[in-house]
């Protein structure tokens, strides 16, 4: 039996500014470039990093914050069956005839992904540093979309307790918790509809994490 990945609790929001997490950043920082594939109907996280498509499933909502769990993360150039699982992702019908044996990151984002109603697509540059508070994972970053430079905060840890633990301390708890696709979205004007999301037990034996070697098997 495959090994599942570790699921983590995460709680992210948006601000204008988070100057109380100043004094917790290292000096390190780290910059990227994603692209989100956004789905109208979906609450799956699917991004492009650099050469791979990485997805994230939400299993369960809790007491304000979101459990996910990397379901894909596959290597371009995408074989035919890691193509209808993403679009599977995002809840949209793949299409019916795919003409290429695999697709690399031009043509499925043009070929395929820019045909497909009810999915957008949103490039973003990244600028984050990371620190462990109370052994949980945060983050301060800052992010450029569409010429416009957002702000952010998050918090992850596999132990909620924790991690609310860690909110309250931090003064964030005040602040929305929103996911990435779900504020790309609103700032898109797209309306989300209300998560659907598997219970923790039967996501157990639902979710797989797929590496380069079975997408190409």
């Amino acid at each position: 039996m495959d090994q599942l990945p570790v699921r983590r609790w995460e709680w992210r929001t948006f601000a204008g500014a988070f100057d109380e997490l100043t004094p917790l950043m290292p000096a390190a920082y780290e910059i990227a470039h994603e692209t989100y594939v956004l789905g109208a109907a979906a609450h799956a996280n699917v991004k492009i990093r650099g050469n791979a498509v990485d997805v994230k499933t939400l299993l369960d909502t809790r007491h304000g914050l979101e459990l996910w769990q990397q379901s894909l993360q596959c290597a371009f150039p995408l074989c035919h069956r890691a193509v209808r699982e993403i679009y599977a992702a995002l809840e949209v019908h793949p299409p019916e005839s795919l003409f290429l044996p695999e697709y690399n990151q031009c043509d499925f984002l043009t070929d395929l992904v820019c045909c497909t109603d009810g999915v957008r697509i949103v490039g973003m540059n990244k600028v984050r540093r990371h620190a462990i508070v109370e052994g949980c994972i945060v983050e301060r970053s800052a992010a450029c979309v569409a010429g416009q430079t957002i702000q952010s905060a998050a918090v992850e840890s596999a132990d909620p307790d924790g991690l609310r633990r860690v909110l309250t301390e931090l003064r964030l708890d005040r602040f929305e918790n929103v996911n990435y696709p779900e504020f790309l979205k609103r700032q898109l004007g797209v309306r989300s509809a209300a998560p659907a999301v598997s219970t923790v037990e039967g996501a157990h034996h639902d979710a797989r994490l797929r590496n380069d070697s079975r997408c190409h098997a």
